[in-house]
């Protein structure tokens, strides 16, 4: 219920997407802007190894993983072996972090307005929440950015080198189950701090911590049905992007991200609310939902 009724709300909020798309596009820019100096010259020495690689076809179609990793990737490590790799690894490390910072930073916001819309059935810009939640938002997003990019990271390094040991072993038929687990990480990770912006949308207090308590408390009580309404979603979008990403150019992953935010605000308002069995619209304020039980 909680899946169905978040991909409804989602649905009915086509234009909060496309305006959190609008922003995320403009704040990207801007940070892009502010280190492009710095990795211009990495993405095009980058670029030049990608346009001078002899990629067989015949050899790219029957092992599409191993040769993308030998003659690209490989590349590109030996490259920055060969350049100062600790400030490059810097400027990588920031522009890795600034974007998952980019990300996190439209969340309490963008639940504000669902929040809102879900228990009131009224519409509330997207711009006035970012400016009334301006030192909230910074601060959570700075807590969660860390914690999230940390995990990332690792999680990053892990499945790559799960991934090489699959290649390197020949056993191409375990790396389905690795990106499972790393879902399942990821989930987990979604699952444990999802209740904490709904929380602060609850409450009247403006310090962030207080609701901190609450969110753990029902993110505990509800873990496992929780992490499989985030499993679910995740691998939906896994499974989108894997399929689109080269038919389309990279342009539905893309839009994928503006999507999954909404999507995801969503759910953990949905789950929070059946866990508080408390009322709210599931469209644009015509339809009610009350929760019967704990979901």
């Amino acid at each position: 219920m909680p899946i169905n009724h978040s991909f409804s709300i989602l649905m009915c909020n086509t234009k909060l997407v496309l305006k959190l798309t609008i922003l995320i596009l403009i704040i990207g820019l801007l940070l892009f802007s502010l280190i492009a100096s710095a990795i211009m010259p990495i993405v095009k020495d980058f670029a030049s190894i990608i346009r001078d690689s002899n990629i067989d076809a015949d050899q790219f179609i029957n092992h599409p993983i191993q040769t993308v990793r030998t003659e690209i990737i490989d590349e590109c490590i030996n490259y920055l072996k060969t350049t100062k790799w600790e400030t490059t690894l810097i400027y990588i490390i920031l522009l890795l972090y600034a974007f998952s910072f980019l990300f996190t930073l439209s969340k309490l916001p963008v639940t504000k307005v669902l929040y809102n819309k879900m228990i009131s059935g009224y519409d509330i810009g997207l711009l006035h929440e970012f400016i009334s939640t301006s030192f909230q938002n910074l601060l959570l997003s700075f807590i969660l950015s860390i914690i999230s990019f940390s995990i990332s990271v690792g999680l990053l390094i892990g499945t790559w080198s799960l991934i090489s040991l699959c290649l390197d072993a020949d056993l191409l038929v375990l790396i389905p189950f690795v990106i499972i687990l790393c879902l399942s990480v990821l989930s987990v990770r979604s699952c444990i701090f999802s209740q904490w912006i709904p929380e602060i949308c609850a409450s009247d207090s403006k310090n962030i911590f207080v609701s901190l308590k609450t969110a753990f408390n029902g993110s505990a009580k509800r873990f496992a049905k929780n992490y499989l309404c985030y499993f679910t979603i995740n691998f939906i979008l896994f499974a989108v992007i894997i399929s689109t990403v080269v038919l389309s150019f990279g342009s539905i992953p893309l839009m994928c991200i503006p999507i999954y935010i909404v999507l995801s605000c969503a759910l953990s308002l949905t789950l929070n609310f059946s866990y508080h069995q408390q009322k709210y619209f599931t469209d644009n304020g015509s339809t009610i939902y009350t929760p019967t039980k704990l979901f």
